[in-house]
């Protein structure tokens, strides 16, 4: 046992234990610990919202040493023009999202170049003076969903091409001044759910999904009025479940597929005016689902080997109607798996755009 400690203080003496000395020593020292982890970054604890460019610019004095969001962040005001006071962010954590949604006056996102990934979701939404996603090019995943709509003047999607995966879904849509990807999201190999693109009027192509091979839920292609090809999707060898293309009015040839082995889901091909043949189904060996080729008016050969050996044995049900005509003769093959006991008879319908019809022999 240590003799105690006593301290002298002109007109007194005080005796201290050496434990009580400790005590104080030790709560001291963890105070001062928890003093600096609170200076060292104070981050928010709840989803945040920056609403005007003022809230921007003093984002680091609000949260001074934040780096690396724990929560999601939307950024959305009539005033904001650029992002720069986000620079300090080199990251997100968890499942944090970030939201760039309905900044009517915004033209950069270059206060973003910190970011490598998303973990939750990135969305890029009505912000009608954005002609470009440059400050994106750091970003290498997003783990949930991109999505990319209603950006009147955005022309190019080419800043995406450090883009590996998407762990959710590919939004794009409604972009009006949207001609191209422009190379971007070519790095990414895979989205995890599903592919949607529609009603980009001015787009022309999809260069810059050459590198996508697995979507693993749909494929969604509709009412892009420009979209002449999908040739950028050469490399996509599967698709986990319904497979559409439809209303595309300028596409005389899907240009792309010739990879393209399995659908698990239903082939739709509906009312793309100008889409001539199947030629790029020719290797595809599976449809899970029911197959509609319907209301394609200049359609007039949809023999594809892929398509053929589907309706000699189909695994749902069948409805090729109101597509072109043609006066090259047509070999087609049908099985019925479940015949009736004895001796079968059968009549083919054909049905015509105009909605006319007509009954075969009896075979």
């Amino acid at each position: 046992m240590y003799p105690p400690i006593t301290t002298r203080r002109p007109g007194c003496t005080e005796t201290y234990p050496h434990a009580l000395i400790f005590l104080r020593s030790a709560f001291l020292s963890i105070c001062l610990l928890f003093t600096q982890f609170n200076a060292g970054a104070q981050c928010p604890v709840a989803a945040v919202t920056l609403g005007s460019q003022a809230e921007v610019d003093d984002f680091s004095s609000d949260y001074p040493g934040c780096t690396v969001m724990p929560v999601s962040l939307t950024v959305s005001g009539s005033d904001i023009t650029n992002l720069t006071g986000l620079n300090v962010l080199t990251g997100f954590s968890g499942t944090a999202s970030l939201t760039i949604e309905g900044n009517s006056s915004l033209t950069s996102l270059s206060g973003l170049a910190g970011i490598p990934s998303i973990p939750g979701a990135l969305s890029i939404i009505d912000n009608d003076a954005l002609t470009n996603l440059n400050g994106l090019s750091g970003i290498s995943s997003v783990g949930f969903q991109l999505h990319i709509e209603g950006n009147a003047s955005l022309s190019s999607l080419s800043a995406l091409v450090g883009i590996g995966s998407v762990g959710g879904y590919l939004f794009v849509a409604q972009n009006g001044s949207l001609t191209s990807f422009g190379g971007g999201l070519n790095s990414c190999t895979s989205i995890g759910q599903y592919l949607q693109i529609n009603n980009n009027n001015n787009l022309s192509n999809l260069n810059g999904l050459s590198g996508l091979s697995t979507i693993g839920q749909f494929l969604f292609v509709s009412s892009n009025s420009s979209l002449s090809s999908l040739s950028s999707l050469s490399s996509l060898s599967s698709v986990g479940g319904d497979f559409e293309i439809s209303q595309n009015g300028s596409m005389t040839s899907l240009g792309g597929f010739t990879s393209l082995t399995n659908i698990s889901g239903t082939l739709s091909l509906v009312n793309n005016a100008s889409l001539t043949n199947l030629n790029q189904f020719s290797g595809l060996t599976n449809i899970g689902g029911n197959l509609d080729i319907v209301l394609n008016p200049s359609l007039t050969n949809c023999a594809a080997a892929g398509i053929c050996d589907y309706i000699a044995a189909p695994n749902g049900v069948i409805s090729i109607l109101l597509n072109g005509t043609t006066t090259q003769q047509m070999n087609y093959a049908y099985m019925d798996e479940h015949p009736m006991p004895g001796i079968n008879y059968y009549r083919l319908k054909q049905m015509d755009i105009d909605g006319n019809f007509e009954y075969s022999s009896v075979v």
